[in-house]
């Protein structure tokens, strides 16, 4: 019968230290990767902002990245339309309205503050009826506002349940901030976009009867 030696406790003392040491560095090197991945999905979604104007595929834009980049199963965006929230893209409401003040999208609009909601039906401002509409399970949400150069709410930015089952994290909230301001920044141009084009259309339009009329006399 052979024990162990003080050779062999010094030999796996070194080979822990160095499996330590591995460990430690292929956690360093996911967290970088999953950073650069997120940097490079928020890269994109600024180039999206600056080469798009038009104001549904912005919107479309913004709801792709923001889900690849916080990991989530749902986003939606709800555009502000006066007293109402009305969700403009979305896998499962789309077109749904419903009054500003109303839900978890509705206290965004109040507080100016991002939610960060762990159980959705444990919160008091839930408003289920869309899970009804839809048939799915909301659990976690993350919801945040968008803002234009004003420093007005002119949407809300909503992910819904954590692709791995986990619940959103400060991070998260954080990354959530950065998308919805460049989101600000998108919509803002795109409107101002829509809003010439719909300047131009009106100034042919009445170059159009100017010159019908001046025909006629």
């Amino acid at each position: 019968f052979f024990s162990f030696t003080k050779a062999d406790e010094s030999m796996l003392s070194y080979l822990a230290a160095e499996a330590a040491m591995c460990l430690q560095n292929a956690k360093h090197l996911e967290t970088t990767a999953k950073q650069a991945s997120k940097n490079a999905m928020m890269a994109k979604l600024l180039q999206a902002f600056t080469t798009d104007l038009d104001t549904f595929k912005a919107i479309e834009k913004i709801v792709d990245c923001a889900a690849d980049i916080l990991d989530a199963d749902r986003v939606s965006l709800f555009l502000k339309e006066k007293d109402e929230l009305v969700c403009n893209v979305s896998k499962d409401v789309k077109g749904f309205r419903f009054p500003a003040s109303r839900g978890i999208a509705g206290q965004v609009v109040q507080n100016g503050n991002v939610l960060n909601v762990i159980d959705a039906y444990d919160f008091a401002h839930f408003n289920p009826e869309v899970d009804q509409k839809s048939g799915y399970l909301t659990k976690s949400i993350l919801c945040g506002p968008v803002r234009n150069s004003k420093g007005e709410t002119i949407a809300v930015l909503q992910a819904v349940n954590k692709r791995n089952g986990d619940h959103f994290s400060k991070e998260d909230e954080n990354l959530l901030v950065g998308i919805s301001n460049q989101a600000g920044i998108g919509l803002q141009n795109a409107k101002l976009f829509d809003d010439e084009k719909y300047q131009r259309a009106l100034n042919a339009s009445l170059i159009e009867v100017a010159t019908a009329v001046s025909s006629n006399l």
